[in-house]
């Protein structure tokens, strides 16, 4: 077995080796380490989002998320946790004096809450089944298209407007005639780019 070294922070490390048996047993020792930090910030992290839902008390959400360090597992527990609907993450902005941390997004919040005072273990099920490592990210940005952007907007609002349950979305404000005349843009743009493909490449920001 290698020999091992006690690092300043009480961790535990293997020593640098070319030994492949060594190697190998390393690598174990991380699979085996990683698959239980996993689980751990599972259970952590659905223990913290159930006491901000009940509590109204972000505190420990952010805690774990600071715990995590910068990179995939931060980011990627941070998409969980909002994908929870009981927090949204706030960046720092001194003007308005903003820290960077959660808040208590308020309906999600509610919903989560109701839901745990229903059916407690149902509750806790869902939020133990909904992964934190597989939250899914943004991908990387190649680019914008404006017509398909503007599209994916009026898409959305004709759902919304087509919804006969209005209480669901009780802050909607939606123009069906001003829709209608974004439609009939991306329409014509369309048109445009289909008989002059080189416009898709123009620099038009101004």
């Amino acid at each position: 077995m290698a020999k091992q070294q006690t690092l300043s922070n009480g961790a535990v490390a293997f020593e640098v080796t070319l030994n492949k048996d060594k190697i190998l047993a390393m690598i174990g020792a991380v699979k085996s380490r990683s698959a239980a930090l996993i689980a751990d910030i599972q259970i952590t992290g659905v223990s913290a989002v159930l006491h901000a839902a009940l509590h109204g008390d972000t505190t420990y959400v952010t805690k774990l998320d600071e715990a995590l360090g910068a990179g995939w597992y931060m980011a990627t527990f941070r998409k969980w946790a909002m994908n929870t609907g009981v927090v949204s993450y706030q960046l720092a902005n001194k003007a308005e004096g903003k820290t960077a941390g959660y808040v208590y997004a308020k309906d999600g919040a509610a919903k989560v809450k109701a839901s745990y005072e229903s059916d407690a273990a149902k509750t806790t099920a869902d939020l133990l089944g909904a992964k934190w490592q597989e939250a899914k990210r943004e991908p990387p940005f190649e680019g914008f298209d404006d017509v398909a952007a503007l599209a994916r907007i009026v898409k959305k609002a004709r759902e919304v407007a087509a919804d006969p349950d209005k209480s669901k979305h009780p802050k909607t404000k939606i123009d069906l005639e001003f829709i209608s005349s974004i439609e009939g843009l991306i329409e014509g743009q369309k048109l445009a780019r289909s008989a002059n493909p080189s416009i898709e490449v123009e620099q038009t920001v101004h």
